[in-house]
């Protein structure tokens, strides 16, 4: 008489509880600056908006669509020598704090971020 075997086969990697725990923070890093409240963005080194928050993306009226993969000079046109004078000194290692600049929203109200 044969036995019935039965298999269980899974793709993957087991997750340990140490990883589990990095996914965890991960998760909770994510969130604390994605609906932080305060907008924030991220930018590359010739402007281009990388990343921003929902609370930016709120403020502004754009979509993520509508706003990532954009120049931040499209949103802030009034400002072009200031938002320079920014990037020059963070090219330069120096930090920034508390500028505020004319961003223009989807509507074309003016709002001041820092």
């Amino acid at each position: 008489e044969g036995s019935d075997l039965e298999a269980v086969i899974l793709y993957g990697s087991l997750v340990n509880e140490v990883e589990e725990s990095n996914r965890a923070r991960d998760a909770e890093l994510i969130d604390f600056f994605q609906n932080a409240p305060i907008a924030m963005h991220w930018l590359n080194s010739d402007g281009t908006v990388l990343w921003a928050n929902q609370t930016e993306l709120n403020v502004l009226g754009y979509t993520a669509e509508e706003y990532i993969g954009q120049p931040i000079m499209n949103f802030c046109p009034d400002e072009k020598e200031l938002v320079l004078e920014i990037f020059q000194q963070l090219g330069s290692g120096n930090a920034i704090a508390d500028v505020p600049v004319r961003f223009r929203t989807k509507g074309g109200k003016i709002v001041h971020l820092l």
